[in-house]
């Protein structure tokens, strides 16, 4: 059961995400909304927000870390926050007399301000428009249901991640001997009777497992480079929101930035295959 269940999970969190449903948990006196702004008020005090989707406005005190994925923070005079403030796709915003503890991070979405900046100047023709709003929100699509999949399964992330890191070349062969027999698992499905009815059970498989590949990937990429920054002990969505946007950058490079993220990729379906996507350590 536990090798299905990431696939199951990343069905409902498209089902969730495409009506931008609105979730807020009081366990641990800790806020988290998909999909809509919060605010804590002026006399209020709260552990941890997060915000996927919205922003953040604080005029109280946070005991915890702040952090709004597709939006921004916005800390009035009165607020106090403890911990970090983090702002990934937008900005973070503080009133002159605002206390904050920890570290301020704002992290930019590749392309963003170069299509709104260039839409507002009318330099893109509607299909050129038409096509940059596509990528930009396929992009953020793919960030935020991420960045979901890791508030769920954060100790399976790390189990893969781990692998990945300790024994890269065995992820690596094992990565690609699973893309090899796709194609002949898929024939074999299709000429088989009983099997054509699992065939999208086997696509849904394959999409969940390359996915949860770039997830962990990801986080081993944020972590190393944070590292290297001497920015430790963060917490995981940030690894992985900075690494997402690593490997778009990587992309974005001629043939050899293909090249390597299909390499990275490779390793990292390896990591999923090798742990069955994290449920167990390889």
């Amino acid at each position: 059961m536990k090798f299905w269940k990431p696939i199951f999970l990343c069905l409902a969190l498209i089902m969730t995400l495409s009506v931008s449903a609105s979730i807020a948990s009081a366990a641990n006196n800790e806020i988290t909304k998909i999909g809509s702004d919060v605010f804590i008020a002026k006399d209020v005090s709260v552990d941890k927000v997060s915000v996927i989707g919205g922003s953040a406005k604080i005029d109280g005190q946070i005991q915890g870390d702040v952090a709004a994925i597709g939006g921004s923070v916005i800390l009035g005079d009165t607020a106090t926050v403890l911990g970090d403030v983090v702002a990934i796709g937008g900005t973070v915003q503080k009133a002159p007399n605002t206390i904050i503890k920890g570290d301020i991070v704002e992290i930019a979405i590749p392309g963003h301000q170069a299509v709104v900046g260039a839409m507002n100047k009318g330099e893109l023709p509607l299909l050129g428009i038409s096509i940059a709003i596509f990528c930009l929100l396929a992009f953020v699509c793919a960030l935020i249901l991420a960045l979901v999949v890791v508030g769920f399964y954060t100790k399976q992330i790390g189990n893969a991640s781990f692998a990945c890191e300790k024994s890269a070349w065995r992820c690596f062969w094992a990565g690609v001997l699973g893309l090899i027999l796709i194609v002949p698992i898929t024939l074999l499905l299709l000429i088989s009777l009983i099997g054509i009815v699992f065939i999208p059970l086997w696509i849904m498989l394959v999409v969940a497992a390359l996915f949860f590949g770039k997830v962990v990937m990801s986080q081993l990429i944020g972590k190393k480079l944070l590292h290297f920054f001497k920015v430790a002990k963060k917490p995981m969505m940030l690894e992985v929101a900075f690494g997402i946007i690593v490997l778009a950058f990587i992309s974005m490079i001629p043939f050899i930035g293909g090249l390597i993220k299909m390499i990275l990729i490779t390793i990292a379906l390896g990591g999923v295959i090798l742990t069955r996507f994290g449920a167990e350590k390889a």
